[in-house]
C-alpha cells in the first residue's frame, strides 16, 4: 500500500470551527412552597402602610359562670393581643450588559433575559428562606432530635400535639427536606404505599399537589427546609405564619433601562415584604439527622 498523508483536525484546526448553541444550562431550583401555603396579607397593605396590626383574643379567653335563679349575671373581660406585621426588606438584584458586549454575545442564547430570570428565582428563593428561618425561630412545639432518624411515632407524636390542640387539621400540612423524605420516610412501607386522596389542597397563587399523605395530611417536599447539622421540617397550619409581598405589581419586580451614560442596559430586579410568626402554637418542628438511610 502506497505512503499517503490526509489531512487531520490538527492540520485543519484554522478553518474548523466552532459552535455555541444558543440553549443556556441554569441552575436546578427548589420548589417554593411555602409562601404558597401560609397566611398572605399582602392584599391588606393595597392603600399603603408599613405596618399590620393582628389581633388575637385566643391567649386571654372568657370564662363560663354558674349563673342561680335570680342572680345576677357576672360581667367579666378578656385582654386581648396582637402581633405586627412590618414590611421592612427590600431586596434587589442588579447588573449591566454594555453595548459592546451585548453585541458579541451569540444573540440566540438572550443571554441578559436568562440572567434576569435567574435574578426573580433567587429572590423568590431569598423569601422563602426567610419565612423557613422566621418558622424555625418562631415555632415553640418540636419532637425529634439531631441524633436521631424521624420514625412514624415522632410523625404521629407531632400530629397529635395539633389536634390535641384543637388545631383545625384541614388546614394543615408536612414540610419535608428531601434528606428526611428519602432517608426516613420512604423507609416505612406504609407511607410509601398509601393510597392518594383526590383532595385538592388550595394555595394563595394556586393548586398544591403533595408528594404524598401521611395520615391524610399533605406533605410538600423542598430543599428550602432549613438543613445544616440537624434538619427541622415542619408540620404547620396556615395561620403559623403570615407574610406580605408590596413590591408594586406583587412579586418580583424586573426592570430594564438603558443608560446612555453608560453605553448599556442596566436590569433591576427587587423584591419587597415583610413577615411575621403569627401562631407559635399553630405548628412543630420535625427534628431530625442527616444520618444514614432507614431500609
Amino acid at each position: 500500500m502506497a505512503d499517503y498523508q490526509n489531512f487531520t483536525q490538527v492540520n485543519l484546526a484554522p478553518i474548523i470551527n466552532e459552535v455555541w448553541v444558543p440553549e443556556v444550562q441554569r441552575e436546578w431550583q427548589a420548589d417554593l412552597l411555602f409562601a404558597n401555603w401560609l397566611k398572605d396579607l399582602s392584599g391588606r397593605f393595597a392603600g399603603g402602610g408599613d405596618i399590620a396590626n393582628i389581633s388575637g383574643i385566643y391567649t386571654n379567653q372568657l370564662s363560663a359562670n354558674d349563673k342561680g335563679s335570680g342572680d345576677e349575671v357576672t360581667l367579666q373581660s378578656a385582654t386581648g393581643d396582637s402581633v405586627t406585621l412590618t414590611i421592612d426588606t427590600w431586596k434587589e438584584i442588579s447588573f449591566i450588559f454594555e453595548d459592546l458586549e451585548a453585541q458579541l454575545v451569540l444573540q440566540d442564547a438572550e443571554t441578559a433575559m436568562e440572567y434576569a430570570d435567574q435574578a426573580r428565582y433567587i429572590l423568590r428563593k431569598t423569601f422563602e428562606t426567610a419565612i423557613a428561618t422566621a418558622l424555625n425561630s418562631g415555632i415553640t412545639a418540636e419532637v425529634g432530635s439531631s441524633s436521631d432518624n424521624l420514625t412514624d411515632g415522632l410523625v404521629r407524636e407531632a400530629i397529635e400535639k395539633l389536634d390535641a390542640s384543637d388545631v383545625d387539621m384541614d388546614q394543615v400540612a408536612f414540610f419535608f427536606h428531601p434528606t428526611t423524605y428519602w432517608h426516613d420516610l420512604q423507609g416505612v412501607s406504609k407511607y410509601y404505599q398509601y393510597d392518594q386522596s383526590s383532595k385538592v389542597w388550595k394555595g394563595n397563587y394556586g393548586a398544591m399537589n403533595p408528594s404524598l399523605l401521611l395520615y391524610d395530611l399533605p406533605v410538600f417536599k423542598t430543599s428550602v427546609v432549613p438543613k445544616s447539622t440537624e434538619i427541622n421540617n415542619f408540620l404547620i397550619h396556615k395561620s403559623a405564619l403570615a407574610h406580605a409581598i408590596r413590591t408594586p405589581g406583587g412579586g418580583v419586580r424586573s426592570q430594564a433601562s438603558y443608560e446612555i451614560l453608560k453605553l448599556g442596559t442596566v436590569w433591576v430586579s427587587d423584591l419587597i415584604y415583610g413577615m411575621t410568626a403569627l401562631r407559635t402554637d399553630a405548628g412543630v418542628v420535625l427534628t431530625s439527622n442527616t444520618g444514614a438511610i432507614v431500609s
